[in-house]
Formats: structure tokens, C-alpha cells, sequence
């Protein structure tokens, strides 16, 4: 039912970029990098990210150590781009009865959520990111889970 429809909660901030050890940050939060991925700086300090499918222009790089061990890109998207970024979550829920051994604190139910990225050029190529997870439901409150999943990524010309 996730692929059809999912209930938007809250679009997320765009005011800063980083590509730090496998990590995409996003102001405070941070997301796993998909590992098939491929970051490159081209002749125009430009950040560019290739997969599979093909390769996708990010934006202007502020600051940058392209060392293969420790890689660190800071960046902004190129003038013109539109970027969001939504937080969602699926329509079922399950309940979750099973008790932990160690009396942890367990979620009576849970879902899935996704966290998307979606970022469109002047051109009309857009890359779009997908990170599942899954929420608790504790004492009356949805709790996000660590979003450890590799992403879904998706370039399109």
C-alpha cells in the first residue's frame, strides 16, 4: 500500500549540505549515503554524484577534503534548483506484542516511514532519495527509528 499512497507529516529544512564518511547531512540530521554512489569535483569545483543510472550535478562545493579515506563535501544546490524534502509515513500499523527478555522499553506498534529527497534542475533531471524506516509507537507518541537503511536513489535525464 506504501507504494501507492503515504501520509505526508513534514517537510524538512534545506539550509545546509554535507557529504561527510558515507553520511548526507542536512542541517542537524544526518542519512545514510547510498553506497553504490560515486562523488566526483569536476574542472568547475563542482559537486557531481554518479550511480548506475547515470550522473547528477549537485551544486557549487563551499568546502571540501576529497581525501579517499575521509572524504567531506560542503555544498549548495546551483541557482534555479527546487529541493524537498518529506518526511512520510505508510497507512498500516501493526502491533508489536512480543516483550523484551531484558525489560526494555518496547513499541506497542509500529510503521513505516520514508524520509524523501527529491531534487529537480532548470533541465528537468531530478534525483530523488528514498530512506525507508520504520516507527515505535511509545506511550502515545511516534518515535522515528535510525534510518540505517541504504537509500533508494533514482536519477532521471
Amino acid at each position: 500500500m506504501d507504494r501507492f499512497y503515504t501520509v505526508p507529516l513534514t517537510a524538512l529544512p534545506m539550509n545546509r549540505f554535507e557529504l561527510q564518511r558515507g553520511t548526507f547531512i542536512i542541517g542537524q540530521r544526518k542519512w545514510s549515503f547510498p553506497k553504490v554512489a560515486q562523488l566526483a569535483r569536476d574542472a568547475q569545483n563542482q559537486l557531481n554524484i554518479t550511480v548506475p543510472e547515470g550522473t547528477y550535478h549537485l551544486g557549487p562545493i563551499l568546502r571540501c577534503n576529497p581525501d579517499p579515506v575521509d572524504p567531506f563535501y560542503e555544498f549548495v544546490p546551483s541557482p534555479g534548483d527546487q529541493i524537498t524534502f518529506i518526511k512520510s509515513h505508510g497507512l498500516l500499523s501493526w502491533p508489536t506484542p512480543y516483550y523484551s527478555i531484558m525489560n526494555a522499553t518496547r513499541a506497542s506498534w509500529a510503521r513505516h516511514s520514508y524520509d524523501t529527497l527529491v531534487w529537480k534542475k532548470a533541465s528537468g533531471a531530478t534525483l530523488q532519495l528514498i530512506w525507508p524506516d520504520e516507527q515505535g509507537f511509545y506511550a502515545g507518541v511516534w518515535a522515528d527509528g535510525n534510518l540505517q537503511a541504504d537509500p533508494k536513489i533514482t536519477i532521471r535525464p
